[in-house]
């Protein structure tokens, strides 16, 4: 992925974090392909603040750059939250985040249908909270996910993630992979899912393996408060390896959900 005149990628499944402020805007270029049928997940999550997300294509880009690089600037010396920025950048798909509305209202989510190329798309963030240049800053993770896998690297064990997004998908894809490492062998490790909003979790599951193994373990039943619950020895996990190592976690709903997935270790070397 490009990010404006750079060539910085981000990789599939990788977060990228990043502040926008108000009327600043962020662009982010797809250069790989999907060669199969399945959506491209867009996953923008607001950690604090407010921020819009546009997809579009790189044609309509070449055809507003002028007009749209004009108005950023201009709403950014506004200082105020830009309105009608969907049409004024021209997106095929929209969505919202604000962390100040709560868990829920805190992802914005898009799945691509696969008939969109890869390729010919680009990602935008734009800062929406109120105030000036300095202040109400707006905190982002954004995942493009191309290959079902996310990596959560050691410092993030909670995300935040929707499946069949009510947006764009013309297929409702209602899987995930998730890809963590675990610095230790031994101790316990137990692995929440919960849904948001009036999310559901009949019939969901939820499983884990260490990376490259045949044995995954699963969750038994959803627990009270409508959450799914794994618990791993990690002792059993790791047989005879001393050390860390990946871990993939699978998550299977059977409707369209919105839900937070964190691990809780409790290891010891």
């Amino acid at each position: 992925i490009r990010w404006g005149d750079d060539a910085v990628k981000l990789k599939d499944g990788i977060p990228e974090r990043g502040h926008l402020s108000p009327g600043f805007l962020r662009w982010f270029a797809l250069n790989e392909f999907r060669n199969d049928d399945q959506p491209v997940a867009v996953r923008a999550e607001a950690v604090a603040g407010s921020f819009g997300l546009c997809v579009r294509s790189k044609r309509t880009r070449r055809r507003l750059e002028a007009l749209g690089q004009a108005w950023g600037l201009l709403q950014r010396l506004r200082n105020r939250s830009p309105r009608g920025w969907k049409e004024n950048l021209g997106c095929s798909y929209a969505a919202v985040a604000n962390a100040s509305r709560g868990v829920g209202a805190s992802l914005a989510a898009i799945d691509i249908p696969s008939e969109n190329p890869g390729a010919s798309l680009e990602v935008g963030l734009l800062g929406l909270s109120p105030g000036s240049w300095s202040a109400n800053t707006s905190e982002f993770v954004l995942h493009v996910i191309l290959d079902d896998v996310v990596t959560l690297p050691e410092e993030q064990t909670v995300v935040v993630d929707s499946l069949a997004p009510p947006c764009c998908s013309s297929g409702p894809k209602l899987h995930r992979m998730y890809r963590h490492y675990t610095r230790f062998s031994s101790g316990s490790l137990r692995i929440f899912l919960t849904p948001l909003g009036a999310g559901q979790l009949t019939g969901a599951k939820l499983s884990a393996r260490r990376t490259g193994e045949p044995v995954w373990f699963q969750s038994q039943e959803v627990m009270q408060e409508r959450v799914l619950q794994l618990y791993i020895n990690l002792q059993d996990m790791s047989g005879q390896h001393a050390g860390g190592f990946w871990l993939e976690v699978a998550v299977e709903v059977h409707r369209p959900t919105n839900y937070t997935l964190s691990l809780l270790s409790d290891s010891a070397e």
